[in-house]
Order: C-alpha cells, then structure tokens, then sequence
C-alpha cells in the first residue's frame, strides 16, 4: 500500500500542494540527536512534512511500532544526510502523505541514536502513542545490552566449569622391575587470565 510520495523540498513544487497543509521538522535540533517535534497529530492525506537537517549526519528511516529501530521493507528512507557547519543553507528532505489510515513510525539509523530514543511519529494514537514507540527502542537497548552481559557470562561460567586434564603418568616402579607404578600428573601452571576490554 503507498502512503507516500517524497520529493526534494523546492518552491515550485511545494507552490503545486496549495491545498494540502505543510508540516516541518526539524532534525539534530541544538547538536541534540532529537527530531523536533518528535510527533505530528491530524496529519492528512496530501499533507506534505518537510525534514530539515541542522546538525551531523542523520536519517529519516520508516519503521513499524513493533519494532521501532528495523527499517521498514517498503518504506521511505532519506539515506544518511550529512550537515556541513558552515554552509549557507541547510538540505531538507520532503514526504507527500497519500495515506493516513494508520499511524506511521520513523527513526534515525545512524549508530546507536534509535536506541537512544531518536525516533518521530506521524498521527499516534490512544491505543498506539509515542511514548510507548519511544519506550519500546529503550526496551530494545537495554534488552540487547542486557542479552549480551548474560550470554558472555554464561561463556564464562562454562570455561570455568571445564575440569584440567589429568593424565595418568607411568613411571617404573624400582622396588618391582616391570611393574608400571601409576602416578597422578603434575599440577597445571596457569597463567592470570586478563579481563577482556570492549570498544565502545
């Protein structure tokens, strides 16, 4: 199902929409990895939202509610947009909304700013809010931090769980020629184990 038509933001052809509603946000508001407003209500069909980049490098990325910081299969995407500091004007990146039966969702897919809670919404709604979108990406942060501390313990747990061979030793038993005296192997010699380091 389309829900968009999305075009570089021009005068001649926003001039085209003059009966359709104009909507603007802007993106990396003050240095900050934040859309601003974080969502848009009464938002309707052959209304145009105009995404105006003002700082680093971010992305407008269609996702679902269900999973707010996996981009959608079919869904619109800016691509990454840089910002040059200290040029004149600021790039901006326009959507034409053909659809609004149900609510739509967007994130940032540079690094971990999703996780952080850099997600936008069009027309949420009682049963679907931002907010519970915004707390499902710090769900998912903590979640997957949370996965990955306790599947590297369990590695851990087990490597120490691992008993030290012990072979046997067969040495000549003096007191009885041909008689093989079975002895246990000498203690293994370990050396410290260094806690392992992660780049953040």
């Amino acid at each position: 199902m389309r829900f968009f038509t999305t075009f570089v933001a021009s005068a001649s052809v926003l001039a085209s929409v003059v009966s359709a509603a104009q909507h603007n946000v802007v993106v990396g508001q003050g240095n900050a990895n934040v859309f601003e407003p974080k969502f848009l209500e009464g938002v309707a069909a052959g209304d145009t939202i105009s995404f105006k980049f003002v700082s680093k490098n971010h992305t407008v990325t269609q996702s679902t509610f269900p999973a707010p910081c996996v981009a959608k299969p079919d869904g619109v995407n800016s691509g990454f947009i840089p910002v040059d500091p200290t040029a004149a004007t600021q790039p901006e990146w326009t959507i034409q909304i053909d659809n609004v039966t149900a609510p739509l969702w967007f994130y940032c897919a540079q690094g971990a700013h999703c996780k952080a809670g850099m997600v936008f919404a069009i027309n949420p709604t009682p049963e679907k809010t931002f907010d519970a979108f915004l707390v499902r990406t710090l769900f998912h942060f903590f979640y997957s931090a949370r996965t990955s501390l306790l599947t590297s313990s369990i590695i851990r747990l087990r490597l120490k769980a691992l008993p030290h061979p012990r072979t046997p030793v067969l040495v000549p038993a003096p007191k009885h020629p041909g008689v093989a005296q079975v002895l246990p192997a000498p203690p293994r010699l370990t050396t410290p184990r260094l806690a392992s380091q992660h780049r953040s």
